[in-house]
């Protein structure tokens, strides 16, 4: 069965189901009374009742108490719940679920996740960074090998990921987050300077009421979607005209055109990144994750688990068959810079830490029970596998121990390993 894709992006979410959009709303929760407003209804109401507004509740993931207007909600795992029953309904019994957070969680707001997900009904089938999907579904329209960088717009942060493909897998080498130039402080930024602009243009201030405030912050999109054809955007505030030019809004996010002018590789813009006048890239499609899932392995998904997927096979792309010299040379590359720290087995990534063995049977654990094929010490600056069985690196046979490489792919006669680096790791010593 192809799973269902929950794709957790609090600017808009998205829920696709056998390629079919079920679900597409902002994450913004707004308090009115004992009702509870969220996606476009809550942004109709942001700027009017600001103080009964919350949007941190998908970047801030936990369960401290906070004091909410409704006593109903205790902590931002409740409001989180609340909207997962909401975007959930409509999806059907028993179809596992893909999700693909836009932040970047720690282990334990992971499994908070996945609980929250089996409690509203959901077969969680496994967590994936939404810039190996996105990745993934632009390699299947002749993308290009990279190295590819992958620009996502949370509410409360931007975010770069750096991947690669190596060996048959793409891979996440390197992120970058931005937490100063999420779409949250953007656009407030936004509002407060065509507030001037109105000021200093018309001698009308719009930000003089709620409602008119609210009327202004609802002309946003229309501002920066006549910004992607030209120099500049006419509005027309409560009846007064002005004009906003291209650089007032550019300007706001230089940052991220600074960041990504340093860094080496193809950018690609989500659909929420590329709606920013000026950002230059690959222009990734919304209908690009459906394509993802539909590439994914089917034992990846039924694999009877929740997994965090930290890579994904290409080799089945065309084009990506085997290995090339130039992709040799780049792992080589990044061995001095990106050490192995975690070994890829069946698409899942197991950390590289003192007392983890291979068994002859193939299993990755730290208290083995049967004959050990071989072991893993970490003497600086790499990882090594120490042989005490029929193993193989390579294709070779190892005498004593052996440095280990990205790339580097471990054989027994039940099991194949491959060396990776997961960013954000260190040597695990």
């Amino acid at each position: 069965m192809t799973a269902s894709l929950l794709y957790l992006n609090d600017v808009q979410v998205q829920l696709v189901s056998q390629g079919e959009p079920l679900v597409c709303e902002p994450a913004q929760l707004v308090f009115e009374g004992t009702q509870v407003l969220s996606g476009e209804q809550a942004l109709a109401r942001l700027r009017i009742t600001p103080l009964a507004a919350y949007n941190q509740h998908w970047a801030q993931l936990h369960q401290q108490p906070l004091k909410l207007p409704n006593p109903d909600y205790r902590h931002h795992a409740d409001l989180a719940y609340w909207q997962l029953n909401r975007w959930l309904a409509p999806l059907a019994q028993g179809t596992p679920l893909l999700v693909a957070p836009s932040y970047r969680y720690q282990a334990q707001q992971y499994s908070l996740l996945a609980g929250m997900l089996q409690a509203a009904g959901a077969e969680p089938a496994g967590f994936i960074h939404a810039a190996l999907l996105h990745t993934l579904g632009a390699l299947t329209q002749g993308l290009g090998k990279g190295p590819f960088l992958h620009l996502d717009l949370c509410l409360h942060q931007a975010h770069i990921t750096e991947l690669r493909v190596h060996n048959g897998q793409l891979v996440i080498q390197q992120e970058w987050d931005f937490p100063e130039l999420g779409l949250n402080k953007i656009k407030e930024a936004w509002l407060q300077k065509v507030a001037r602009l109105c000021i200093d243009q018309t001698r009308y201030d719009p930000l003089h009421s709620a409602e008119s405030e609210q009327r202004l912050f609802n002309q946003w999109a229309d501002c920066i979607a006549q910004l992607q054809k030209g120099p500049a955007a006419g509005l027309d505030i409560d009846g007064h005209e002005i004009e906003i030019q291209h650089r007032d809004v550019s300007d706001l996010y230089r940052a991220l055109h600074t960041k990504l002018q340093s860094l080496q590789g193809q950018v690609l813009l989500t659909p929420i990144a590329r709606a920013l006048p000026g950002l230059e890239g690959y222009a990734l499609d919304k209908n690009l994750l459906a394509t993802a899932v539909d590439q994914l392995p089917q034992g990846l998904i039924n694999s009877g688990s929740i997994q965090l997927l930290q890579s994904l096979p290409v080799s089945n792309l065309q084009g990506f068959a085997g290995g090339t010299q130039q992709e040799a040379n780049t792992r080589e590359s990044l061995n001095h810079t990106s050490p192995v720290t975690h070994l890829l087995v069946n698409h899942r990534a197991h950390r590289l830490q003192p007392g983890l063995a291979l068994t002859a049977s193939g299993e990755l654990t730290s208290s083995p029970a049967g004959p050990i094929t071989a072991r893993f010490e970490y003497r600086a600056p790499h990882w090594h596998c120490v042989g005490e069985g029929a193993l193989k690196i390579n294709g070779e046979a190892i005498e004593n121990t052996h440095p280990l490489k990205l790339g580097d792919q471990l054989h027994t006669g039940q099991q194949k390993a491959t060396c990776i680096h997961v960013s954000g790791s260190e040597h695990g010593a």
